[in-house]
């Protein structure tokens, strides 16, 4: 699995680079870097979910240096990753530094939830984009105020099925739904 790091900076980054990969290389596995102006986009190999966020936040403190941060979540493949990089990095313009400094989907979504066009939905939704049946299991399991008794006895299937079916999307996309502002983030897509 890949994953990529976009880091922001008000200054160049050219001038942050040697410093971030001095300290980056040593606790990721990294395959590609890409400079854009402001922006140090660093694609990993990565099966854990591990966060880098302490380990960027000190480096910012330590070296007075003033970046935000965006964590992606996992992709199959880098053709993909890159994709969802570049609509990230549009969406990122639209975040003040000072909002948030170490961003994840769910961040980016419930700052901008609003802003985001129906049609990019499928950069957070994933493949379930088109799975009306998962689609209406997120649906019904919210309605039920995360209820899993509750929504399994609603959609007439096993409590243990629906407990599957909501671990895979968490672990596909990252949106932990049952946690209230994920779920709200999902509930809010899924409805409009």
């Amino acid at each position: 699995m890949y994953r990529y790091l976009l880091i922001e900076s008000r200054d160049k980054i050219e001038s942050h680079k040697s410093l971030l990969l001095e300290v980056l290389q040593d606790v990721m596995a990294i395959k590609d870097i890409e400079i854009m102006d402001h922006v140090l986009l660093m694609i990993y190999e990565d099966d854990h979910l591990e966060s880098y966020k302490e380990i960027l936040m000190n480096l910012s403190a330590e070296a007075f240096i003033d970046f935000k941060v965006y964590e992606s979540y996992k992709f199959k493949d880098i053709e993909t990753l890159k994709k969802h990089s570049v609509y990230i990095s549009s969406l990122l313009k639209e975040i003040l530094f000072n909002e948030s400094r170490y961003l994840h989907d769910v961040d980016v979504v419930k700052t901008l939830l609003t802003k985001i066009n129906p049609d990019d939905y499928h950069y957070f939704l994933k493949s379930y984009i088109t799975q009306e049946d998962m689609k209406l299991t997120l649906k019904e399991y919210l309605e039920s105020n995360q209820n899993m008794s509750e929504a399994a006895k609603n959609l007439f299937i096993h409590r243990n099925t629906l407990i599957q079916r909501i671990d895979k999307f968490i672990s596909t996309t990252g949106f932990d739904i049952k946690k209230f502002v994920d779920g709200y983030v999902i509930y809010y897509m899924l409805t409009h």
